[in-house]
């Protein structure tokens, strides 16, 4: 039985280098525990090369780092956003619009949610703490958990983590404003509603979390289903 090949996004520390990509070793390795093989993305390559990308994977993971463009989603830059690169912004953009044109298995994690959102005609709270939810999304050095999410049980994502309550990690200061049309909202934050999480309303797997469950694989029993999930329906379509 062929492993499926899982595309995986880079992320930068210094916008004016973005040459200078890398990935964390937690998102490799729960790729791996999942069932995939991770193939690293290159942000870098020219947009017409993403059909051909697509072409030797079976799913597409986006994971999480620095702030979406606002342009990109037709909003002004606020004070409060954090930095961007377009390049990156719009690479990703055209990978999970074609990924989604072929309907292939997509998983997106922390800044993937927005990403995934703006790229399919969302739009982004720029700054939560400043925004009408006015409260902080970034946990304490130290913290395994910092909030519960409350899950839709009634959504192809409530029904992988089969529970309607469960406690996440938060390292994020931007959230889902707007929802794309073709995502429907699954979980939201206990305590002041801020968007959790999302999925594919015509997708066969479409799944975006704000937290980051790549991090709670080893202190929790749900974390790694959504890697599973990813690879088992990416092993499905070979």
């Amino acid at each position: 039985m062929k492993i499926p090949v899982i595309g995986v996004t880079t992320s930068y520390e210094d916008p004016e280098h973005l040459e200078n990509q890398h990935v964390s070793e937690f998102y490799i390795d729960n790729v791996k525990r999942g069932g995939g093989i991770p193939k690293v993305l290159n942000f870098l390559d020219p947009l017409e090369t993403i059909g051909k990308t697509l072409d030797g994977l079976d799913g597409v993971l986006i994971i999480g780092g620095w702030d979406v463009e606002p342009c990109l989603y037709g909003r002004e830059r606020l004070p409060e956003c954090g930095p961007a690169s377009i390049i990156k912004d719009r690479y990703e953009s055209e990978l999970i619009r074609q990924t989604v044109r072929r309907d292939m298995p997509l998983l997106g994690i922390c800044r993937g949610i927005q990403v995934i959102n703006t790229a399919l005609g969302g739009t982004l709270i720029q700054d939560i703490p400043t925004s009408a939810y006015g409260t902080l999304h970034q946990q304490p050095k130290g913290n395994v958990f910092w909030h519960d999410v409350d899950v839709d049980p009634d959504t192809a994502f409530g029904k992988l983590l089969g529970v309607e309550r469960l406690a996440t990690n938060s390292y994020h200061h931007q959230c889902i404003d707007t929802l794309a049309p073709c995502l429907r909202l699954t979980a939201r934050c206990t305590r002041d509603g801020v968007p959790e999480g999302a999925e594919g309303k015509e997708n066969t797997f479409l799944m975006a979390t704000q937290w980051h469950p790549e991090r709670t694989v080893l202190h929790d029993r749900f974390s790694l289903r959504f890697f599973e999930a990813l690879a088992k329906h990416a092993g499905a379509a070979i």
